[in-house]
């Protein structure tokens, strides 16, 4: 049997020393049109243990895995992909040791997105296929079906909880003894704001973060999108469909739920939109 645990803190970054043509121009530029918090990775999703020496060597004689405990220090990942495509993937390890993976983010949002993730992930009340609708649903659109933004508003006590009480079934797995009583606090505060009842009204939001990006190209960013497509993403992902990518660009719907309406905003991206 393998233990698999994480914790959570904060790490400050800064741009300061960055040249001061860059930080009047690429930087603002990309503030402005990508906003200060990543809400998703700039790369794929591995396992995190194919990057050990010892795993990555293909020689049988090599030295295997170690017994110890295994540590991981992700920085500033953006989302959980990689976690818990580690923890799906233990099983085809051949691995003996506790595996403890730190991450450390500087934005309570995004560590308030990755202890969600992870409940829905564990959610045993969910059936594999609506745990997965939800997951995917969350993780990657600007807007929700009704069901799942009432999921999200009633998971938000469970989450404060855990963080204060140290209850739900998040306490066994993930370790916050690392994050200071205000971090606790920004956390809670996130959380809170996540409530249906809570003014946000995306598509305008949406829309104003899309100017800043495209800027005076905004008029043809149809066009843009379809050279997009055909030059880059047609080239490395031609399963996706000009149509849905257009449509993602559009509107921020990654993942369609058979024809459902979408409704109500993700409040998980808040500050992101």
């Amino acid at each position: 049997e393998v233990d698999f645990s994480f914790e959570l803190c904060f790490l400050v970054f800064s741009v300061s020393s960055l040249p001061r043509f860059l930080m009047k121009t690429k930087v603002q530029q990309y503030l402005e049109g990508h906003g200060v918090v990543r809400m998703w990775s700039t790369c794929p999703s591995v396992n995190l243990l194919d990057l050990l020496p010892q795993a990555v060597n293909s020689d049988p004689n090599s030295t295997p895995l170690p017994k110890e405990p295994v540590e991981i220090l992700c920085v500033a990942p953006g989302d959980i992909g990689s976690v818990l495509m580690t923890m799906c993937r233990l099983r085809r390890q051949n691995l003996d040791s506790e595996v403890q993976v730190y991450i450390m983010e500087k934005n309570p949002e995004i560590l308030a997105r990755h202890l969600f993730l992870l409940y829905v992930f564990l959610d045993d009340d969910l059936g594999p296929r609506e745990c997965t609708e939800i997951f995917l649903e969350i993780f990657g659109n600007a807007a929700l079906r009704k069901q799942t933004s009432a999921y999200v508003t009633s998971k938000i006590d469970v989450l404060i909880r855990f963080v204060t009480d140290g209850e739900t079934k998040l306490a066994g797995l993930v370790d916050l003894s690392l994050l200071k009583a205000k971090d606790r606090d920004a956390l809670e505060k996130v959380w809170k704001g996540w409530a249906e009842g809570v003014p946000f009204d995306m598509p305008a939001l949406r829309e104003q973060r899309l100017r800043a990006y495209y800027e005076d190209r905004y008029d043809y960013r149809k066009n843009l999108m379809d050279w997009d497509h055909s030059m880059e993403v047609a080239v490395w992902a031609s399963v996706i469909h000009a149509r849905l990518y257009k449509q993602w660009r559009g509107d921020g719907t990654a993942f369609e739920i058979r024809e459902s309406r979408y409704p109500e905003p993700n409040r998980t991206l808040a500050s992101y939109a």
